[in-house]
C-alpha cells in the first residue's frame, strides 16, 4: 500500500485461513516485523503479531503496549515532558513492550492516534495509564471513554485503563528525595498496603486507593475498564 514499507522478511506462515482479497502485510520494525492482516473493504486490522527476526519462524501471540495519557497543554514544554517520560518507561521496560504517549486534548498525538500506533506496532494488549495524580473526571470518565471509542476499530485488541497515580509509596519516596529527607529506617514497603485516609474510609482515593489495589492484585495494578 502507498507509503508503507516494503516486505523485507520472508516469514513462514502455516494454516492461515484468509477470506478472498484479504491483505497480508509484513511491516519491518528494527529487529522485528509486524504481521498485519486487513479485511477486504475495510481499513480495520484484524490481526497483528510480531515476528522476531532473531528467532525466525516464531510469532508472539501477545504484545503489550503501555500508553501514557496526560491532559495536554498549550505549552510545548509541558507536552514534551511526556515524550521524555515515555522514553524512560520504554527504556526500563525493554524492547518487548511498546510504550507510546498521548494527550487527552489540546495537543497531539491524540488518544485515538496513539492507540492506532500501538496496534500498528503489533500490540495485542494496550494498557492506558492516565498520567495524572488524582482519580478525577478525566482519569475515571473522559480517558476511559476516549480509549473505548478508539478501541472499537480493533476488536481483536485487549485494552484496559489503569487508575491514576493516587497514593503510592513510590510517590512518597520521591517527595522525600526532593526534600532531601531519608525514608525512616523502620519503613517497609509492605507497610504501604493499607488505606492512608486518617479515618480509613477506603473511598477517598477511589480506584487509586492503595488498600483497594492491594486487595485486588497484591500490588498497585488493576484496570478500571477493559475490552477485547
Amino acid at each position: 500500500m502507498p507509503g508503507e514499507p516494503e516486505n523485507r522478511y520472508r516469514v513462514p506462515v502455516t494454516a492461515l485461513l484468509l477470506a478472498p482479497g484479504t491483505e497480508v502485510l509484513v511491516v519491518p520494525v528494527p529487529g522485528t516485523a509486524v504481521l498485519v492482516v486487513r479485511v477486504p473493504g475495510t481499513a480495520a486490522l484484524v490481526h497483528a503479531n510480531r515476528y522476531h527476526s532473531r528467532n525466525p519462524g516464531v510469532f508472539s501471540e501477545s504484545m503489550k503496549a503501555i500508553l501514557l495519557v496526560d491532559h495536554g497543554s498549550r505549552l510545548r514544554e509541558a507536552n514534551d515532558m511526556l515524550v521524555c517520560m515515555a522514553h524512560l518507561v520504554q527504556t526500563m521496560a525493554g524492547p518487548h513492550v511498546i510504550v507510546q504517549h498521548a494527550h487527552m486534548e489540546l495537543a497531539e498525538p491524540t488518544i485515538a492516534a496513539a492507540f492506532t500506533n500501538c496496534v500498528e506496532l503489533g500490540a495485542t494488549d494496550v494498557v492506558v495509564f492516565p498520567y495524572m495524580l488524582s482519580p478525577g473526571k478525566h482519569s475515571t470518565l473522559d480517558i476511559p471513554r476516549m480509549v473505548s471509542e478508539a478501541a472499537t476499530a480493533y476488536p481483536f485488541v485487549r485494552y484496559s485503563v489503569s487508575p491514576a497515580f493516587g497514593v503510592h509509596e513510590k510517590l512518597a519516596e520521591l517527595i522525600l528525595h526532593r526534600a532531601a529527607v531519608p525514608v525512616d529506617a523502620s519503613w517497609k514497603d509492605s507497610d504501604a498496603e493499607r488505606c492512608w485516609d486518617p479515618e480509613c474510609s477506603r473511598v477517598l482515593c477511589g480506584e487509586a486507593c492503595r488498600a483497594r489495589q492491594a486487595d485486588i492484585t497484591g500490588f498497585f495494578r488493576a484496570p478500571i475498564i477493559s475490552g477485547s
